[in-house]
């Protein structure tokens, strides 16, 4: 049997078969005479079906083998080619020479496209995270402090085709609510809004501590009041974490007259106080530096009314506030206590004031040189709602009501306050022993913060300040290089430079390392050329480079002693450490050079010897262009001046 294919446009070799029985019956039908011509017709069609191309029947002889029949023979035809194709006007909708203009997809067109192009490329089901894998995969980034990473889970999940849950939001939300960063929170917040999810308590309340946490004032307090009136928009009730959020991100801000506000609101639906909101109020008052100290005590008076145990931080934002703030003006005794049948002030000539205790000790003081206040500018029955602090506030008046103070002797009532707190700044206190004793009355042990604040506190002799480091290493504190360093720099500005240099032989004892900072309160100490020169062989010999603050406290040091030769020197010292000096600095050096023109001028005595002439004239000469090299901007105005 004969068969022949082609593929596709290409011929093919033909294979040809042949089928010996097929074969021997055409030829014994031949032979035989009996058959018929139309069944020889009929035999002969069927053998054509096979396609036998160069076979000729006719001229068949019997006795030729079959394998010379059976031959394999090529197609040498050409394929024609294809017919060109049809013209643009042949094509079907472009009748009458009409044609359509290419028009800009949309944005809802565009994301169809992309998502028609992508459509075959979705990870199946079971090789993509579930949604709870996803919140742990964010879990395991966050505890690593890789809030980027955490970030970009969610951006993976988009990619696979996937919705973000409110659990995955919420938890982004949080974390990057620890670092501040209120911008992220919201961002993420509107996000959850736009796909509709219900936004819990919890949401809101790490917004509010992004707010806390954000270093930037302005911005904070501008995405606090939209979270506020979004939540008012919403009817969204608020619960005792969001007060307490929202007094520690107001008191962060130095918001304490807001602060105080939404305190008054927790007092009224009887929520329960807790210590951190306290010390938040108590942070926030300690942003007013002319009153702040009247507040901080009134939060302290009603933290004992609630009876709320303090904390270490507590305390801490007592003694700060000690440090940093004043009573005001016009602030009085009868002002620092609350109404008096609720706390009752104690009158004694025995005993030591002490504001903090519960009721508050009042006596008199055994100080010198208090200026009493007029008898006309104080008020010594109940003061009315005009008298108020140096920013007054209804807040202020309400929360902390003053209708019945307690009246107090003339001798008491009229005390000075601020001239008490600048003279002694724990007398009103109970002074250190107090102090420590109410500390280990609450059960709470100080820390590093608590004894370097009062060793700024304590009055300015040798034997407090060692008082106080004999009290740490007896609570076994370690002190760190802060809490030295703020000594010597006590000890140098009140000029006790020997004892100053003596900490550092402390310093070496605690195994501790001088930093930049323990340098720069050094340079307080430095009364002469050699002991600055030495300063500055010791920071080379330990790695540390003059900063400004540095460079600032010895030139100081070389205009006292009008010293030009080390003048000079640390000018180029400066020049070749390219610090960056602050403008109150060369405005000392214009000062300077414009004094000693004068002495010369004035002819003083110290201005004849041949070493100040030789000296100022090297400083004028190197001065100019000193101001160049370090590219000061107002050198042809100073010199104008100058002129």
């Amino acid at each position: 049997m004969l068969l022949s294919t082609k593929f596709s446009r290409f011929s093919k070799s033909l294979r040809f078969a042949t089928n010996n029985q097929c074969l021997d019956k055409f030829t014994n039908a031949k032979s035989n005479s009996y058959l018929s011509q139309a069944s020889l017709h009929t035999l002969r069609k069927e053998f054509e079906k096979l396609r036998f191309s160069d076979l000729n029947f006719n001229e068949y002889r019997p006795g030729k083998s079959v394998n010379q029949i059976c031959c394999l023979k090529y197609s040498t035809e050409e394929i024609p080619p294809l017919p060109p194709p049809l013209p643009k006007s042949d094509v079907f909708g472009a009748m009458g020479g009409l044609k359509y203009e290419a028009v800009a997809l949309d944005t809802d067109e565009k994301k169809e496209e992309e998502r028609l192009k992508t459509l075959g490329g979705r990870v199946p089901r079971k090789l993509k995270p579930s949604p709870g894998q996803y919140a742990d995969m964010m879990k395991a980034y966050m505890d690593k402090g890789d809030f980027e990473s955490a970030e970009k889970i969610i951006l993976e999940c988009r990619k696979n085709y996937d919705k973000p849950t409110p659990y995955m939001f919420t938890l982004i939300i949080r974390g990057l609510a620890m670092q501040g960063n209120v911008k992220g929170c919201y961002k993420y917040f509107a996000q959850m809004k736009a796909a509709k999810h219900k936004i819990k308590g919890n949401v809101y309340t790490s917004l509010f501590n992004a707010c806390a946490n954000s270093p930037n004032s302005d911005k904070a307090l501008i995405y606090l009041e939209k979270i506020k009136d979004y939540m008012m928009n919403q009817k969204e009730p608020m619960n005792h974490a969001h007060y307490n959020a929202l007094v520690k991100a107001y008191g962060q801000h130095d918001e304490y007259e807001k602060a105080l506000k939404l305190f008054q609101q927790m007092m009224d639906k009887k929520m329960k106080i807790g210590i951190s909101t306290l010390n938040s109020l108590m942070f926030a008052a300690n942003s007013n530096k002319e009153s702040g100290l009247k507040h901080v005590l009134h939060v302290w008076q009603l933290m004992r009314k609630l009876r709320v145990p303090p904390d270490i931080f507590t305390y801490n934002l007592i003694l700060r506030a000690i440090r940093d703030t004043n009573f005001g003006s016009d602030c009085s005794v009868s002002q620092l206590l609350l109404p008096s049948e609720e706390c009752p002030a104690i009158i004694t000539d025995d005993n030591r004031p002490d504001l903090l205790l519960y009721p508050p000790v009042i006596s008199s003081l055994p100080l010198k040189n208090i200026h009493k206040k007029a008898t006309n500018q104080l008020l010594l029955d109940a003061p009315t709602s005009e008298s108020t602090d140096s920013e007054p506030s209804e807040s202020t008046d309400s929360m902390f009501s003053e209708k019945s103070v307690q009246i107090l002797p003339p001798t008491l009532a009229n005390l000075d306050l601020d001239a008490i707190l600048k003279q002694n700044k724990l007398i009103l206190f109970g002074g250190v022993e107090g102090f420590l004793q109410k500390m280990k009355n609450d059960r709470i042990t100080p820390n590093v913060k608590t004894v370097t604040y009062l060793i700024e506190l304590v009055p300015d002799s040798v034997a407090a300040e060692d008082a106080i480091i004999k009290y740490a290493r007896s609570e076994k504190l370690q002190l760190d290089i802060d809490f030295y360093n703020m000594l010597i720099k006590k000890r140098a500005l009140r000029g006790a430079t020997k004892d100053a240099k003596k900490v550092l032989d402390d310093i070496h004892r605690a195994d501790l390392r001088p930093n930049i900072v323990t340098y720069g309160v050094m340079a307080l100490a430095c009364n002469s050329t050699s002991q600055s020169k030495d300063l500055l062989a010791a920071m080379k010999a330990t790695g540390h480079t003059i900063n400004k603050y540095v460079a600032d406290t010895l030139f100081q040091s070389a205009f006292y002693q009008r010293d030009f030769s080390f003048t000079l020197q640390l000018m180029e010292i400066v020049r070749r450490e390219r610090v960056r000096l602050e403008e109150t600095t060369y405005e000392k050096l214009d000062t300077f050079q414009q004094k000693m023109s004068g002495l010369l001028k004035m002819k003083h005595p110290c201005a004849q010897k041949e070493g100040f002439k030789v000296g100022f004239a090297t400083f004028n000469l190197r001065y100019k262009t000193w101001l160049q090299d370090m590219g000061r901007k107002v050198v042809t105005e100073r010199e104008s001046v100058a002129k």
